[in-house]
């Protein structure tokens, strides 16, 4: 099965997420690394943490120098571009991306699902219930950033926000389901999924997108563009208004274009800009920290110095 770097929305089953168990971590791997264009440092530590079934994630802690402890915790959910049962991929740390929240004060958690870079077991699969997907990865990233709450004091389990891109995007849907107690907002970089199972998608994402939203409370920025490689206008178009249906605590946010392709947005340095502004009004709303501490982490050019003129739909987080 090959999947491609978008989220699998699905089913209509009704899957609850049960209370995982934290589980003890091993550290395969911790030094000070640096972000790549400002050399920023920061402390990196790789664990290999056991889930409900004993399989091992791979999972990466990213933490700022000098922030103020005990520190929020952002969680970042990447794509699955190039990732199939015969490739598993790379860890990566959505560098861009992280350093807006490390900027911010915040460390920065990447669990890597099941199948993908170091972990262990088998992509999961579902064929047209996308939805059961989502749920299922989100019942192993929740088991992860319990074990590593528990184990980091350093970590405030009370201020968390997680950022999923395209099928992470997909993944923190399911998991803004059944948040954890300290899981104040999410943002959703264009979220979708794609199987090879599953010839036509478009209807499974819609209702996938609408079982997420009535299911769900958080509050969300979503963003997304019109040319973006993975996901047809009219099919996001349809995911966001049937989530919303049962979630008005989301907000899109529409970028409009973005360079040659929408969905590579974050692997470039100038795709903070246009979300950006948006995404430190959801925090602040939500009584996240929202205001940049240390310019270090962010990629030159990246700041605003005027708002964001995107169009954004739907109802504002209150």
């Amino acid at each position: 099965m090959k999947w491609n770097d978008v989220l699998i929305v699905a089913g209509v089953l009704a899957v609850a997420i049960p209370q995982a168990h934290a589980a003890k971590s091993f550290v395969t791997s911790h030094e000070e690394s640096q972000t790549p264009d400002t050399h920023a440092p920061m402390d990196e530590t790789v664990f290999r943490i056991p889930v409900e079934d004993g399989t091992p994630l791979e999972a990466t802690l990213l933490v700022p120098h000098g922030a103020k402890k005990p520190l929020p915790l952002a969680i970042v959910s990447g794509g699955a571009s190039g990732v199939s049962e015969d490739a598993r991929g790379k860890r990566d740390r959505y560098d861009y991306l992280s350093g807006y929240f490390l900027a911010r004060g915040y460390a920065v958690l990447r669990p890597m699902p099941r199948g993908f870079g170091g972990s262990g077991g088998h992509i999961i699969t579902g064929g047209c219930d996308l939805a059961s997907v989502g749920w299922s990865d989100a019942q192993d990233i929740r088991t992860v950033i319990q074990t590593v709450l528990e184990q980091r004091s350093e970590l405030d389990g009370t201020r968390i926000v997680t950022a999923g891109i395209s099928f992470g995007g997909w993944v923190q849907m399911a998991f803004g389901t059944t948040p954890l107690p300290g899981m104040k907002a999410q943002l959703l970089f264009y979220p979708l999924m794609h199987e090879s199972d599953c010839h036509d998608d478009g209807q499974s994402l819609v209702e996938g997108a609408r079982v997420f939203g009535e299911r769900s409370e958080l509050p969300t920025l979503w963003i997304q563009g019109e040319n973006d490689s993975k996901a047809p206008t009219d099919v996001w178009q349809a995911m966001f208004a049937a989530y919303h249906d049962g979630n008005d605590k989301a907000e899109l946010l529409d970028i409009k274009k973005f360079g040659n392709d929408s969905h590579a947005m974050l692997l470039d340095a100038h795709g903070l800009k246009p979300w950006q502004d948006k995404a430190d009004a959801l925090l602040a709303r939500v009584g996240l920290p929202s205001q940049v501490v240390d310019p270090r982490y962010l990629p030159p050019g990246s700041t605003n110095p005027d708002k964001p003129k995107a169009a954004s739909a739907g109802k504002s987080t209150k």
